[in-house]
């Protein structure tokens, strides 16, 4: 059989380095890119769609609609996709009406053998150096003409796939912390997420972290943290996952080591924290509090009590999770019964307001987001960061969705006229359980003034990863009566680029992760840059609004307004303020 026609060897090697370092070969599934080969085929008419990932020896199906079970990759020299890299820096598609026609194809396994390939179309999908990634495709068992406008709709896919890969890779810098290499609070919650037997979990909180920070400066502090780092990726059992959390906390993941003990466990991390020795001052010792959690049963929450434990205690020690670790009033049990009592009352549970406007013309908003702040008498201000998750995991999601829509309901009469929107978040369940709109309704009920076509729903891109079509039903639903929708945080790294086709959102809010890269020049620029662009450009053909989140400086506003992004949130436009700052009084 005849070697595909790469022209140029070395361009070969860096188009399949390029592949490769996507980090996408022999990946799961994944419907961030399942989605475009069912919009592939539904849009072109083909019974078969494919994306197909070409390395130096093989055709790697990563997301393929229409196949046979179990068919996921085909050899380099045997599929048709292998001409879409080959032929990819010279042709922007390759058409094939009859397979069987073709010198480049006849004799091949595809076309020969069962499956009996006669009609081919691909486009490339490219890096942003014009590399050929992937190829974006769709095959029948019949011949025939080209469909009209079939190339350019795969065109406009691929573009979207191109995105989504861009959109992987920046995900992929969210697993690790910039700072000391370690991993990141959503790799280890990745990782918790998989059972494994005989593992144990230490969380560990710096001693005196902030007075060593002022009192050797920020750079010195740095260094701290990045020994800390090192200490413990290098005390990490392996396998194991070493991961910075916060601040001045980290976490170590790992299995017990033959004869090891959770206290064994944590007290060999804590050794490694003692062991670090700080920069031009070798008399300082640096210390850390140690909870540990192993066995069976969800460490994270159990490791996360006896860490609190370790802490009243003075720190510097090792404190180990059982039935005794849930009590202090820092424990997710404890925080989830005060929680509920400040569900009942106004004096610690409200809500602020922070403003959404045009980047023409940032001091007049034309909407706002209502958040919730709590005051508990004994911990303070609890951030929502901490207590929502708490409200998810012990059943109180839905009693705070109706105090913020009533507080939403309520306020609707008293917004300014050239206010459009009041924006409020919702938890998963209040869209993904039976009875979303009976909700709603009980929520505003009786509220005057009340305007469903001020409302605005955020969600997060959770609930269209898990259920696309009972969202698709309850988005129309909620259109019907004139509320909006609005896609929160997208960019994230679970919804792709196409699923913004498939629900009928009125805005799509860009993650600030995205943002802050915008006004610093180089590669992360560059990727968050391209992301930006893309969903500005689907947002204008589809009809939503582009609302930047996290917009802190005038550089970062002005980068998003030659991006096509009109609208922003972030302290750049102003900081959350009880709805009297913005001249909303009763």
């Amino acid at each position: 059989m005849a070697r595909l026609p790469f022209a140029d060897d070395e361009a070969e090697r860096r188009r399949v380095a390029l592949v490769r370092r996507l980090g996408l070969l022999d990946s799961a599934p994944e419907e961030r890119f399942d989605v475009f080969t069912r919009l592939a085929a539904r849009i072109t008419g083909m019974p078969v769609a494919l994306l197909s990932l070409v390395d130096e020896r093989r055709v790697w199906f990563k997301s393929a609609f229409g196949l046979p079970p179990g068919m996921a990759e085909v050899p380099r020299d045997a599929g048709a996709c292998g001409l879409v890299a080959a032929l990819g820096l010279e042709e922007e598609a390759v058409v094939i009406p009859d397979a069987r026609q073709d010198p480049r194809l006849a004799t091949r396994d595809l076309v020969t053998g069962p499956f009996g390939l006669r009609f081919y179309a691909g486009v490339p999908v490219r890096a942003p150096g014009g590399e050929v990634l992937a190829a974006l495709c769709v095959l029948d068992r019949a011949p025939h003409p080209e469909p009209p406008g079939l190339v350019e709709g795969l065109r406009d896919l691929a573009a979207g796939v191109a995105t989504a890969f861009r959109l992987h890779e920046v995900t992929d810098e969210a697993l690790r912390d910039p700072l000391t290499g370690l991993g990141s609070r959503r790799l280890l919650e990745e990782a918790l997420g998989r059972e494994a037997p005989g593992r144990a979990l230490a969380l560990l909180d710096l001693d005196r972290f902030r007075q060593i920070n002022e009192a050797l400066g920020h750079a010195a502090g740095d260094e701290v943290l990045r020994l800390a780092g090192a200490a413990l990726a290098a005390a990490a059992p392996r396998p194991a996952i070493a991961a910075r959390l916060g601040a001045d906390e980290f976490a170590v993941l790992g299995p017990l080591a033959p004869g090891e003990d959770a206290a064994a466990f944590g007290a060999r991390m804590r050794r490694a924290i003692r062991g670090v020795r700080l920069p031009n001052t070798p008399w300082m010792r640096l210390e850390a509090a140690v909870g540990v959690a192993a066995g069976a049963g969800p460490l994270m929450p159990a490791a996360d009590a006896a860490l609190y434990r370790a802490r009243r205690a003075g720190g510097g020690g090792v404190a180990l999770a059982g039935a005794a670790a849930a009590g202090g009033i820092g424990s997710k049990v404890a925080l989830s019964a005060a929680l509920r009592a400040a569900l009942d009352d106004p004096a610690q549970l409200g809500f602020v307001l922070q403003p959404i406007a045009p980047l023409d013309d940032p001091g007049r908003p034309t909407g706002f987001e209502l958040l919730a702040r709590w005051r508990h008498p004994a911990l303070g201000d609890v951030p929502p960061d901490e207590f929502i998750p708490v409200a998810e995991r012990m059943g109180l999601s839905l009693a705070l969705d109706h105090r913020a829509l009533r507080a939403a309901a309520d306020m609707m009469a008293r917004l300014p006229p050239h206010v459009l929107r009041l924006s409020v978040n919702v938890t998963p369940s209040f869209l993904a359980m039976p009875g979303a709109m009976e909700r709603l309704d009980a929520a505003v009920a009786g509220a005057p003034g009340f305007d469903p076509a001020r409302l605005c729903l955020e969600l997060t891109e959770r609930v269209l990863v898990q259920d696309p079509a009972l969202l698709r039903e309850v988005a129309g639903r909620l259109l019907a009566r004139g509320i909006g929708l609005a896609l929160d945080d997208f960019g994230d790294g679970q919804a792709a680029l196409g699923m913004l086709a498939e629900i009928p959102f009125t805005s799509v809010k860009l993650t600030a992760r995205l943002v802050a890269p915008l006004a610093t020049p180089g590669p992360a620029a560059e990727r968050a840059a391209a992301i930006v662009e893309a969903v500005c450009a689907v947002g204008a053909r589809l009809g939503f609004r582009t609302v930047a989140e996290g917009v802190e400086t005038e550089d970062q506003a002005r980068r998003l307004r030659d991006l096509g992004c009109r609208e922003a949130q972030g302290w750049w436009i102003g900081r959350p303020a009880p709805p009297a700052a913005w001249a909303i009084h009763g």
